[in-house]
C-alpha cells in the first residue's frame, strides 16, 4: 500500500503485467487537484445562484475545466503516471497533456474559479497575461527545454522536491502560456496575428526538440533503460517514440491553435472590412 500512496518516481515503476493495478493516490497532486476542483464547484454554485433570475447555466465553462482536470488526474494519477517513471515514452505522453492539453481547457473554462478568487487578487498576473505574452512563451519554452536536459529529468525521477519543481513549472508555464494566447485571440486582428507567430514558434521549437530525441543515436536518459527492456523496446526505441510524440502529436495541438487563431483573424479582418464598406 505504501507505493500507492507515494509519487511516481523512478523507484516504483510499473510493470506490463500489474499497470492497471498501479495507480498513485499521492496527496502531493491528488489533494491540489480535488481542492481545485472542489473551489470551482463552490464557484459553479455560486455563480448559478446568481444567474437564475436569467436562467444562465455556465455547463460549456464546466465541461471544459472538468476535462482539464480530468487530463492532469490521468497523468498524475491514472498507471500512466508510474509508466513515465518507466517509460521515456510515457513520460513524454504525460509532459504533452501538462504543457499543451490540460492548460487550454483549465483556462477556457476558468470563469467560475476566477469570479470566486476574485479579479482584483489575479489583476498581477493577468496584466503580465496581457502585457507579456512573448514573456510567456519564453517561459514556455525554457521549462521544456530545462527539464528535458538529461540532469535534470532524471533528477526529477529521482528526488521529490524536483519531481514536484519540474510538474509544477511545467504546468504554471502552460496556463500562463496559454492564457496569453487565448487573450490574444480574444483581441483585434493585429494581436491575433502574435498568438499565430508564438503558436507556431512553439510548434517549430519542440519539434526540434522531439526531432532530436527521435534521430539521436545515443540514448539520453539511461535511467529509464531498464523500464523500457521491461516492456519489451530497446532503450533507444523509447526514446525514439518519445521524440515522436513530442514532434508530431504535440506540433499538431499548436498548428490547430495557430489555425483556430488565423480563421479568427480573418473573419475578424472580413467584419472590419465589411463595416467600412457599408455607407
Amino acid at each position: 500500500m505504501e507505493s500507492l500512496f507515494s509519487l511516481c518516481l523512478a523507484g516504483v515503476s510499473s510493470v506490463p503485467d500489474r499497470i492497471w493495478a498501479a495507480w498513485s493516490l499521492a496527496p502531493e497532486t491528488l489533494v491540489p487537484l480535488l481542492l481545485v476542483a472542489a473551489l470551482y464547484c463552490f464557484g459553479i454554485a455560486r455563480r448559478r445562484r446568481r444567474r437564475a433570475v436569467r436562467g444562465e447555466r455556465p455547463w460549456g465553462e464546466a465541461a471544459l475545466f472538468m476535462a482539464g482536470i480530468c487530463l492532469l488526474i490521468a497523468a498524475w494519477v491514472s498507471p500512466l503516471c508510474r509508466m513515465a517513471a518507466t517509460l521515456a515514452s510515457a513520460h513524454m505522453l504525460q509532459h504533452v497533456i501538462i504543457v499543451a492539453l490540460a492548460p487550454p481547457l483549465l483556462v477556457l473554462g476558468a470563469g467560475p474559479l476566477v469570479d470566486l478568487i476574485g479579479r482584483q487578487r489575479l489583476m498581477a498576473g493577468s496584466r503580465l497575461i496581457r502585457n507579456g505574452p512573448v514573456v510567456t512563451a519564453a517561459l514556455h519554452g525554457i521549462m521544456i527545454w530545462l527539464w528535458h536536459v538529461p540532469a535534470l529529468y532524471q533528477a526529477a525521477l529521482l528526488s521529490l522536491p524536483m519531481h514536484l519543481a519540474m510538474y509544477g513549472s511545467l504546468l504554471i508555464s502552460g496556463l500562463a502560456f496559454w492564457a496569453s494566447i487565448i487573450a490574444l485571440m480574444c483581441s483585434r486582428s493585429h494581436r491575433i496575428g502574435l498568438a499565430v507567430i508564438l503558436l507556431l514558434i512553439t510548434m517549430m521549437h519542440t519539434g526540434l526538440l522531439g526531432a532530436l530525441l527521435t534521430f539521436s543515436r545515443h540514448v539520453w536518459y539511461p535511467i529509464m533503460s531498464p523500464g523500457s527492456l521491461l516492456w519489451g523496446l530497446a532503450p533507444l526505441e523509447d526514446q525514439q517514440l518519445a521524440g515522436l510524440i513530442m514532434w508530431v502529436p504535440m506540433g499538431a495541438i499548436y498548428l490547430i491553435a495557430a489555425l483556430a487563431a488565423s480563421a479568427l483573424a480573418l473573419r475578424d479582418a472580413s467584419r472590419h472590412g465589411l463595416s467600412r464598406d457599408l455607407p
